[in-house]
Formats: C-alpha cells, sequence, structure tokens
C-alpha cells in the first residue's frame, strides 16, 4: 500500500512544529518567510530537474512560473520592510522600537 498520505499528514505536522517552535524565534516571522518561499522554489527545481516527464509539461512550468511571478512582484510592490510596517501601524499611536524576540512577542 502507498504510504504517500501518510508521509504528507506527518510533514504536515513536522513542518509546522518546526515553523512554530524552532524557525520563528531563530529568524523572526519576515525572515522565515523568506526562507520558506526559497525553499519552496528550490525543491520546484529539484523536483523538475529529478524528473524528465515533468520538464517537458508545460502545464508544471506555469503552475511554478505564475506562483513565483506572483511571490516576485509582490515582493517588489509592498518592499522589504512590508511585514515590520504591517505589524507595527497603528492608528492614531507611534511605535517606538521593533524587535522581534524569541517568544515571538514584539516590542
Amino acid at each position: 500500500m502507498d504510504c504517500s498520505y501518510s508521509l504528507n499528514t506527518l510533514s504536515g505536522v513536522l513542518g509546522s512544529l518546526l515553523v512554530g517552535f524552532v524557525l520563528l524565534p531563530l529568524l523572526g516571522s519576515q525572515l522565515c518567510f523568506l526562507v520558506l518561499v526559497l525553499l519552496n522554489l528550490l525543491l520546484f527545481v529539484l523536483l523538475i530537474g529529478t524528473k524528465s516527464d515533468l520538464r517537458r509539461d508545460g502545464r508544471v512550468w506555469r503552475e511554478g512560473f505564475w506562483p513565483g511571478c506572483v511571490f516576485w512582484s509582490a515582493g517588489l510592490v509592498l518592499g522589504q520592510n512590508y511585514l515590520k510596517e504591517a505589524l507595527t501601524s497603528f492608528e492614531g499611536g507611534q511605535v517606538l522600537a521593533f524587535h522581534e524576540s524569541s517568544d515571538a512577542t514584539f516590542w
């Protein structure tokens, strides 16, 4: 029997735990997001590179190309500090300092 469903479930659970308890405290939310996007792009390139039948399929290229364009365009439009600005924008207030601590709080 194929165990891909159980591996997918296990990797989803372990990935959530890894991000929540390791990556966010170490990298912060903005750098963690960037690392995960780049990791997904790397996995896409590795998958295409190792499977010759996928390289010939135009649908796979389109499904990898368009999300890549969306993320790249969003990065250009929103700017490098968008997440920091979105997390610290308060109506009628002013943030004096911004720092992500290991327990994922901002001060």
